[in-house]
């Protein structure tokens, strides 16, 4: 942020000072001249030093980084919603043919896309927390999202394990739980109503001390299926595709967290937390393996119908994806 900070500061700075020259030339009807020095003269760097001595006959505009010159609307969408001060200043000079207007769009999109791109996975068109209209995803874009998003721990392991998907049994309307999109999910594991008994909050409440300084836990993860069938008991079965900076856990032996026969001797050698216990087993093994449920935590989700896995599947074969 301090960066971003500094950038915007000595952007801004930028433009003032060119809106000072232009209407300084517009008043004396006069070129702004300049100074040069010899690269043998010694430069003295303090107020009204020459730092910057003009070196181009013209400025060069965001619409020089386009083709035909025409920018695109997602460049303008950017700005209107990143930096609208900016917008003012250029609609207060459209008088000035145009010109001074590229400028200040060149400037003002470099800050808006280090701010925008780095939420621009989240607060997307596809985003249904988004509160602008949600564009319909399909297969190719769910493709572009796990290409851009998707854990690559995570995708790697998908791939080694001849394309295992892991599942999530997802609620809401009709129309949700059909559609692709990318959602993030409630940690529920230590609730009450998640499994109905205190037996089962006191479970994962044991699991939570047994993993209590591992990333992954109970507390901030979420449970998930090989097994569409099993994912279908809680809801609409979809596969689950974690954004970056995911963790996971699961029991060597497969099967479900809970219930467990052995529930009340669980040790942490019990369970394979992935980054550590790699050595033992790894994720491309319990993705292999039918109806083991995997932990994970993760800020973010793309959720993609289980209907469409052959198509996905599919696709993600053709993609090439690493």
């Amino acid at each position: 942020m301090k960066f971003l900070s500094s950038l915007l500061l000595a952007l801004s700075l930028t433009v003032s000072v060119n809106a000072w020259l232009s209407s300084y030339c517009v008043r004396n009807q006069s070129p702004v001249s300049t100074t040069t020095t010899s690269i043998f003269e010694q430069r003295i760097y303090s107020k009204g030093a020459e730092i910057y001595p003009l070196c181009n006959k013209r400025q060069f505009t965001l619409a020089d980084s386009f083709p035909n010159g025409a920018i695109p609307p997602q460049a303008i969408s950017i700005l209107q919603d990143k930096s609208p001060f900016l917008q003012t200043m250029i609609v207060e000079d459209n008088a000035a043919e145009g010109s001074r207007r590229n400028f200040i769009l060149g400037i003002s999109s470099a800050v808006a896309a280090g701010v925008a791109f780095q939420s621009l996975s989240l607060k997307s068109e596809y985003d249904t927390n988004a509160s602008s209209p949600i564009k319909p995803m399909g297969v190719p874009e769910a493709i572009q999202w796990i290409d851009d998003n998707c854990d690559r721990r995570f995708l790697h392991a998908i791939i080694a394990s001849d394309y295992s998907f892991l599942y999530y049994g997802v609620d809401g309307t009709k129309d949700r739980k059909s559609s692709i999109r990318s959602e993030k999910f409630n940690a529920d594991l230590l609730s009450l109503d998640t499994y109905g008994t205190k037996e089962a909050v006191d479970y994962f409440q044991s699991v939570e001390s047994i993993l209590e300084k591992e990333i992954v836990k109970p507390s901030n993860g979420h449970l998930m299926t090989t097994s569409p069938k099993d994912a279908a008991k809680w809801g609409t079965a979809a596969s689950i595709w974690p954004i970056n900076g995911a963790h996971y856990a699961w029991f060597q032996d497969g099967g479900l967290f809970y219930p467990r026969d052995n529930a009340k001797n669980i040790v942490r050698g019990d369970l394979i937390v992935d980054g550590k216990d790699c050595g033992r087993e790894s994720l491309e093994d319990a993705l292999r393996t039918d109806g083991c449920e995997i932990m994970v935590t993760a800020d973010n989700f793309l959720v993609v119908p289980a209907s469409l896995d052959e198509a996905l599947r599919n696709a993600l074969k053709g993609s090439f994806l690493v």
